[in-house]
């Protein structure tokens, strides 16, 4: 009579207890009336009409509660509750080394589905499904132990985590997970992909030599290749080749494009495409925006700044806010070193540079610059609130430097155009023009105009034409046209070769080297040619002629063309009218003619008085004495 008894799952319509089955196979032993050919823990299988038989491809450990099929397949040490099913010469190992506190001595519940070559080695609850050469590794010595634990990986070839825990790799070859404390990452296929050296809770997601490393969390690369984060913590980096973000430039991301980087202290900054694009908490120099010119000082932090496309654009040291929108060689910089900058010690903030090539916002806020080109130099804004230059270009460096709100506005220059030292003002269309020497609300328009030391004043047209030291002054046009010295509230308009000096409320209108100077205020010169205006002679005026001369505190006196003319010493309400060489020369209350024609009949004023009376002085002739139109008496 059979000792054991057979329990059929049919029979009890649910799976079979560990009892059961074994008292199934005894009972099978037992009342067998064929051969009986099984080794110790290989599961028996044929027939009790043809005998039962094992094979060392097919093994169960009845104490460790292993299951073992396929080929070739090998357990070292003692693992338990552990499956290899299928494939070919894939192995758990369990094997201490040494007698210290750290070696391990077991390892439970992992599998290894199918594949070929594939190894779990000191890892539990871990799982190996199909692929080749994959490795799930811990380490067990007299030092150090570490048991990767909760770990997956599906299909590939030569994929292998390596003393990290909760963490699976999917497809794909040559793909690493590894280090002390790399945790909860994940690769999903690719080629070459690594996440090492304490780099927790990131992923990597298909692309080729894309690495996460040292000490990282919260990251992400999506693809592409030669990618990296290194010592940062939730960034992100989607496609592209040989982007970077490291050094403590966290919550960033680069986004497609070549050779892009957010590096040392970036923080929360983004680049988009491009190439050789480069966002850095270090100095660099602006010569290259390219990493691979980029010294290893550290010099404060960036933080929320973008660059999208371009290349080799930089963001650099003591920046907030800021971005460079495509162009090439573009830089946004601060330099200045601080041990724990916070929002308001940033030296540059808030500005942008939209295309264009070799232009600088340097610690300078609010500015811009726009579309703005130069071929051997740079574009720069510096020590400059809000203030901007757009469209641009420039042989030679243009710049708005220690200028606050100031604005260059298109233009081409081949020399030096530049606003420095000044605030509020405007360049419109210059070209080798400047605004300088601390002026403010200064207006210039042309080529080769020049404002210093200037408030209210304006240069609109014209070339070669400047203002020093005024207030409230203006050129209009023409050539070569000067108003300096304390010339203030005077203007020149057209014409070339004009001077306005030390005088105030003074004006030259057309002409030619017409000069107004020497405190002879509220004066004017009207056309005419080497006409001058100086000396005192203020309420005066030239108009038209040719080197004619009001001088010497000639106050309310003017000349009427001619050639050659002079009133001066003191002839104060005079006239000249007209003719050549003539002069008055103290004498006030006086008109001077060469001739006087009077054409038609003079009517008296009351019938009786021609109304014509007076000394008349003419050159050469001596002084007419006309009384009532009649000439009374000549003095010669």
């Amino acid at each position: 009579m059979s000792t054991y008894s057979l329990t059929l799952r049919t029979d009890k319509g649910s799976k079979l207890t560990q009892q059961e089955l074994d008292n199934n196979f005894l009972y099978v032993l037992e009342n067998s009336s064929g051969s009986v050919d099984i080794d110790h823990a290989q599961v028996a299988f044929g027939s009790t009409s043809s005998g039962l038989t094992s094979s060392e491809h097919f093994t169960f450990e009845k104490n460790q509660i292993n299951l073992i099929v396929g080929l070739s397949h090998s357990v070292v040490g003692t693992a338990s509750n552990s499956v290899i099913l299928g494939g070919y010469s894939n192995s758990f190992i369990l094997s201490s080394t040494g007698s210290g506190i750290y070696n391990l001595n077991s390892m439970f519940n992992s599998s290894i589905i199918g594949g070929c070559c594939n190894t779990i080695q000191y890892s539990s609850h871990s799982g190996i499904l199909g692929g080749a050469c994959n490795s799930i590794i811990g380490i067990s010595d007299s030092k150090y132990s570490c048991s990767p634990n909760y770990n997956t990986i599906l299909g590939g070839y030569c994929n292998k985590i390596d003393k990290s825990d909760y963490s699976s790799i999917i497809g794909g070859q040559y793909n690493q997970i590894c280090g002390y404390d790399g945790d909860y990452s994940a690769i999903l296929s690719g080629s070459c992909n690594i996440i090492s050296n304490d780099a927790q809770n990131s992923v990597i997601l298909g692309g080729l030599c894309n690495s996460i490393c040292n000490n990282t969390e919260y990251n992400g690369i999506l693809g592409g290749s030669c990618n990296s984060i290194n010592e940062s913590c939730g960034s992100i980096i989607l496609g592209g080749c040989c982007n970077c973000v490291e050094s403590l430039s966290c919550f960033s991301s680069v986004t497609s494009g070549v050779y892009n980087c957010i590096m040392r202290k970036s923080y929360k900054s983004a680049i988009v495409g491009g190439c050789g694009n480069l966002i850095t908490g270090g100095y660099l120099e602006c010569n290259s925006g390219s990493p691979y010119y980029c010294p290893t000082t550290f010099c404060g932090e960036v933080q929320v700044s973008s660059i999208i496309g371009g290349r080799d654009n930089c963001i650099n040291s003591q920046v907030f806010g800021s971005a460079i929108i495509a162009g090439r060689n573009n830089h946004i910089c601060g330099f200045v070193c601080l041990s724990y900058p916070s929002w308001n010690s940033y030296t540059t903030c808030n500005s942008v540079i939209i295309g264009g090539r070799d232009s600088r916002i340097c610690r300078s806020c609010n500015s811009a610059i726009i579309s703005s080109n130069s071929d051997d130099s740079s574009i720069r804004i510096s020590n400059s609130d809000h203030s901007t230059i757009i469209g641009h270009y420039g042989y030679n460096s243009t710049n708005i430097c220690n200028s606050n709100t100031s604005h260059i506005f298109g233009g081409y220059s081949y020399n030096e155009s530049y606003i420095c030292d000044s605030s509020q003002s405007i360049l419109l269309n210059p070209d080798e023009s400047f605004i300088n020497g601390y002026s403010c609300n200064v207006f210039v328009v042309g080529r080769q105009n020049y404002a210093t030391c200037v408030s209210e004043g304006n240069i609109i047209g014209g070339r070669d034409n400047s203002l020093y030291q005024v207030i409230g002054s203006s050129i209009l046009g023409g050539l070569n046209n000067r108003i300096s010295t304390n010339s203030n509230s005077s203007s020149i308009i057209g014409g070339d070769n004009h001077t306005l000096c030390y005088t105030i409320g003074s004006s030259i209108m057309g002409g030619s080297c017409n000069e107004i100077s020497g405190t002879s205020s509220y004066s004017s010169i009207i056309g005419g040619q080497f006409n001058t205006v100086l000396c005192c002679s203020y309420n005066s005026s030239i108009i038209g002629g040719q080197f004619n001369i009001l001088h010497c505190s000639s106050y309310n006196s003017s000349i009427i063309g001619g050639l050659s003319n002079t009133i001066g010493t003191q002839s104060c309400n005079s006239v000249i009218l007209g003719g050549n060489n003539l002069t008055l020369n103290g004498q006030c209350n006086t008109s001077l003619t060469q001739h006087l024609w009077i054409a038609g009949s003079v009517s008296p004023n009351n019938g009786s008085d021609f109304g014509i009376n007076g000394d008349f002085y003419v050159s050469g002739f001596g002084t007419f004495s006309i009384n009532n139109g009649i000439i009374v008496n000549i003095i010669n």
